[in-house]
């Protein structure tokens, strides 16, 4: 399988050419395309042996594994692989079809994301398992200090430790780690309620079914001195990495600059006033506006003019330009 990318208004389009042999299965990949599913790069073109993707903009991760990488980063690629891959197994698409290589697995700079390829193929040959792909994000990271190797050295041993893959013991792993890292920071830690009860406990999992509550290792319901957090709603531009922070109680978007609050710019599938966010009593809603190429919910496209709400983590579609709607704690 051949790989290429390049940098095509403002956002990275990566060719794939199988190798021989092996075929696309269009069927299943437009049958992906229809999820948007959060982390990965978007099919718009396929062909028998061949297929073209979008998505941010973004260095290859064994390019980026190549720089002294600190734990805290290490600890957030391995938490986003191991989400991504619950994201296919929640949604009922097999990993064998993951594209595991660490050179055509995309790091955005600006955001610190990962992005994955995922191609379903006919007549291919035996992919990587998980965990290879795991230790080959390992084994290539340079650790910027001590302790960041310290963290990658304990990390070796429970892939050693866990045979087939277990992706609840490494989420428990970056949860740990994550919590004292901030403890070594001096910061009070929440206690972990996984631990209460063992195995059997209400922890979701990396491969938490699509709609569970968690939603990550850093947004977490109540703030460190006990009390209720503050929360900025703010929608991350999956094209340019932009962070557009909602702050009116009905926000618009559209590519019409004199009509809306921000401007989509390079796409002209988007409406003039395609849709407004709307923010009520601490919950948020979105409002498709009559749209031409109507609004999504990951992956579910919502009735017109009727506000539909939204959580942490909901990717939206407006027409194909993709946005990501997170909650910061302030």
């Amino acid at each position: 399988m051949r790989v290429t990318a390049r940098i095509k208004d403002y956002r990275l389009l990566v060719k794939v050419k199988t190798a021989l042999g092996e075929t696309v299965d269009r069927g299943e990949l437009g049958r992906f395309a229809q999820m948007h599913l959060d982390g990965f790069f978007m099919p718009e073109k396929a062909r028998k042996r061949a297929a073209r993707f979008r998505g941010p903009i973004g260095i290859s991760l064994r390019d980026r594994l190549k720089s002294p990488v600190t734990g805290g980063d290490f600890l957030s690629i391995v938490g986003q692989t191991g989400a991504a891959m619950g994201r296919l197994q929640g949604s009922g698409l097999p990993l064998s079809h993951l594209v595991m290589d660490i050179r055509c697995t995309f790091f955005n700079e600006v955001t610190k994301e990962v992005v994955f390829l995922y191609l379903p193929l006919s007549g291919k040959q035996k992919s990587p398992k998980p965990s290879e792909f795991l230790a080959s994000i390992l084994y290539s990271a340079r650790p910027a200090q001590e302790q960041d190797a310290g963290i990658m050295s304990d990390f070796a041993k429970l892939l050693k430790s866990t045979a087939p893959l277990d992706v609840r013991r490494i989420e428990r792993f970056v949860r740990g780690e994550a919590r004292a890292a901030e403890r070594t920071a001096g910061e009070p830690v929440q206690p972990d309620p996984s631990r209460e009860g063992g195995v059997g406990g209400e922890e979701t999992g990396l491969l938490a079914e699509p709609g569970d509550e968690e939603t990550g290792l850093l947004n977490e319901e109540w703030s460190a001195g006990g009390h209720a957090a503050a929360f900025l709603p703010v929608l991350h531009r999956c094209l340019t990495g932009e962070m557009i922070v909602i702050d009116k109680p009905v926000y618009r978007l559209g590519k019409e600059k004199s009509y809306v609050d921000y401007f989509v710019n390079n796409n002209i599938a988007v409406s003039r006033s395609h849709a407004d966010i709307i923010a009520r009593d601490d919950r948020y809603f979105v409002k498709d506006l009559n749209s031409r190429n109507h609004t999504y919910v990951n992956g579910q496209k919502i009735p017109v003019r009727m506000e539909f709400e939204i959580h942490e983590g909901d990717r939206l579609c407006l027409a194909n330009e993709e946005f990501v709607f997170h909650l910061r704690e302030v």
